[in-house]
């Protein structure tokens, strides 16, 4: 299935998170036990379950796991310019929904500014299985500029 890929103009939204590290290598782990730690202590209500990558991401790289909330939280999506799409299905096989923004940013002279914030969403079951709904967004700038391949 190919990825659409939209712009949109996104507002900032509060996020009340937890902070680690992870490497590509242990991010699927990193991020199940940054929510665990983060659902052990939230006391309040909150939205969607957000995956914040506030920077690049490198060998060591900083993520942030948490919720929406209607304000106040500990931190937050920059408002702007958004390189969205949707991934279906499980984690692990996610990586052609970033190729596609890669991909859209270098045929669109935009270059993407290294914010990215995967949504999850459990879906209802299909089949006898949970269908997971991750919304990526990268924040773009600029025309004229390439992005990284």
């Amino acid at each position: 299935m190919s990825c659409v890929v939209e712009v949109k103009q996104v507002p900032e939204q509060p996020l009340a998170v937890v902070r680690g590290v992870a490497t590509m290598a242990n991010l699927p782990a990193r991020i199940r036990a940054l929510f665990d730690e983060f659902y052990a202590g939230f006391k309040g209500k909150g939205g969607l379950n957000v995956v914040l990558y506030p920077g690049s991401v490198a060998d060591e790289f900083e993520i942030a796991c948490g919720v929406q909330v209607e304000r106040g939280g500990n931190a937050a999506t920059p408002a702007g310019a958004v390189a969205t799409t949707v991934h279906m299905g499980p984690y692990h096989l996610m990586k052609p929904a970033h190729e596609a923004i890669h991909q859209w940013a270098r045929e669109n002279g935009r270059r993407l500014t290294g914010t990215i914030v995967g949504s999850l969403r459990a879906l209802e079951r299909r089949s006898g299985e949970a269908q997971n709904g991750y919304l990526l967004s990268d924040r773009v700038s600029g025309r004229g500029r390439r992005a990284p391949g």
